[in-house]
């Protein structure tokens, strides 16, 4: 089957083809998300990706993106195999934010995804301010416990047992850098 790294990769390609197009220059990948897997893809299979502007908002656009194929049995049947919404911004020859053109939805199902597009972006800010919010929480000194537990954790002896997750911790460098990135 095919992975969902590569596919993700392609999904993206196609999302931003979709937003240049309608910003008429360069954009770039804000966010992916409410990604959905629905069907594996066998190694062969010859898939359509399709990638269209929902709507537009100042400088940003969402992109829904389609994953399909035709069933080999039954031409012209198509398989969903994935689907998701991508944000992207437009920016100048400076790389500066540009104000994108409204999208004027012309069928009934561009203006429901037009209005559908508006309702999950509130859904990203409200989603954005909760994390910001719960990380503003978060103390130097739950950090400096979270860095004792885990080098705990690291030093225990081995049970034996076959763990098959992965931990891992962001030191305190990476946590310097995120939060002067947030403060300039």
């Amino acid at each position: 089957c095919v992975s969902a790294g590569p596919l993700l990769k392609w999904m993206d390609i196609a999302a931003c083809m979709s937003a240049e197009r309608h910003a008429d220059g360069s954009a770039v990948t804000m966010s992916m998300d409410d990604m959905y897997f629905h069907s594996p893809i066998e190694i062969g299979t010859t898939l359509e990706i399709v990638a269209q502007v929902n709507c537009a908002f100042n400088t940003s656009c969402e992109v829904e993106v389609t994953v399909t194929s035709q069933k080999a049995t039954n031409p012209g049947t198509h398989v969903i195999h994935c689907m998701g919404f991508f944000t992207f911004v437009s920016l100048d020859e400076k790389g500066k934010k540009k104000k994108l053109a409204t999208v004027i939805p012309e069928t009934d199902a561009e203006r429901d995804n037009c209005i559908l597009a508006k309702e999950r972006r509130k859904i990203r800010f409200t989603r954005m301010e909760r994390v910001e919010a719960l990380t503003k929480q978060q103390t130097k000194k739950d950090i400096t416990k979270d860095d004792e537990e885990l080098q705990k954790e690291e030093e225990a002896p081995a049970d034996g047992k076959n763990d098959s997750s992965a931990k891992f911790g962001l030191g305190k460098v990476v946590n310097n850098v995120v939060k002067k990135t947030r403060e300039g």
